[in-house]
């Protein structure tokens, strides 16, 4: 499938031991992806844990640059979240990866408005999720979900939970197109 200038294959659905979002030992429903972008070629897994917790991470980096290659370290993984207020809905963040001053390699998430995320990624990723896929919304936790805590600003999509395109073409948005773009932490965007 190709999703703009990102093309996505599936590959197998297996199940995974490992670690889930809260760092506990257990088993999951693992689908893997191969994403490509540009130099770019990842290995993506959306997991599905025992514990009822659900992320995406790369496992596996083909070819990228150096701070895409850190991904598969398990580094900077996408929590999926399901929404408390509606039974079947489930929402990510959508915080941009940059890499650190200094380093050619190591990256750590940031909030960014609409018009950064853009700028980092190369094209319009909002309009793309919306247009493309089950996406329903995309806004501020504020103005989806009611937050009024630190977190309330930053960007969220909502989507239906049985809809696991959505958040691996989220991690692959926000992690992997603005690392292999060189996006720092420095960057004016």
């Amino acid at each position: 499938m190709r999703f703009g200038p990102i093309e996505l294959i599936s590959i197998e659905d297996f199940r995974i031991e490992g670690m889930d979002t809260s760092g506990n030992e257990a088993v999951g429903n693992a689908s893997a992806y191969e994403a490509k972008y540009g130099d770019a070629h990842v290995e993506v897994l959306d997991i599905q844990w025992s514990t009822g917790s659900h992320d995406v991470r790369a496992a596996r980096v083909i070819s990228g640059s150096p701070a895409v290659e850190s991904l598969a370290r398990g580094r900077l993984r996408l929590g999926v979240n399901t929404n408390p207020e509606t039974p079947g809905e489930s929402w990510c963040e959508l915080r941009l990866a940059k890499i650190k001053p200094r380093s050619t390699e190591w990256s750590n998430l940031f909030n960014a408005n609409v018009a950064e995320l853009r700028k980092a990624v190369g094209f319009d990723l909002i309009s793309l999720l919306l247009d493309r896929t089950e996406v329903t919304e995309v806004g501020t936790k504020s103005q989806i979900l009611g937050r009024e805590d630190k977190t309330k600003n930053r960007l969220c999509m909502l989507f239906p939970t049985e809809a696991r395109i959505c958040p691996v073409l989220a991690f692959i948005g926000t992690r992997i197109l603005p690392l292999q773009n060189g996006i720092t932490v420095s960057d004016e965007l």
